[in-house]
Parts: C-alpha cells; sequence; structure tokens
C-alpha cells in the first residue's frame, strides 16, 4: 500500500542545526529519524521522546 508521509533521516540532530532542522520539519508532520554519535544518546533519547520518534547512533563519517 503506497503512502503519502514523508521520512527524513537527520544526521547530527543531538544539537545544533541538525536538531533544528528536525523540529522544523517534525512540526510540518514529516516523520524525522534523529541520528548522532554515541555520545550524544541522552540528547537524542530525550529528543526522540519529545517527538515520539526514535533515533540511530552511528557515525556518518566514516566509511
Amino acid at each position: 500500500m503506497p503512502s503519502n508521509k514523508r521520512i527524513a533521516l537527520i544526521t547530527g540532530s543531538a544539537q545544533g542545526i541538525g536538531e533544528a532542522i528536525a523540529r522544523s520539519l517534525h512540526k510540518k508532520g514529516v516523520h524525522v529519524i534523529l541520528n548522532g554519535l554515541p555520545k550524544d544518546e541522552p540528547g537524542l533519547s530525550s529528543l526522540a521522546v519529545e517527538m515520539g520518534t526514535e533515533y540511530v547512533l552511528a557515525d556518518v563519517s566514516r566509511e
């Protein structure tokens, strides 16, 4: 079944510009998946609960 739901994976979403982008897209109805480094887990976890979404711990700067 096709879905019109938009989904975005936001890298660096634990703080700064990444967090602001995640919040903005979430307010517009986009299903946001958060991403950050393991050291960012407390912030990602809190933001994920607030937004009702999930997060993935991964360093996307490495191959």
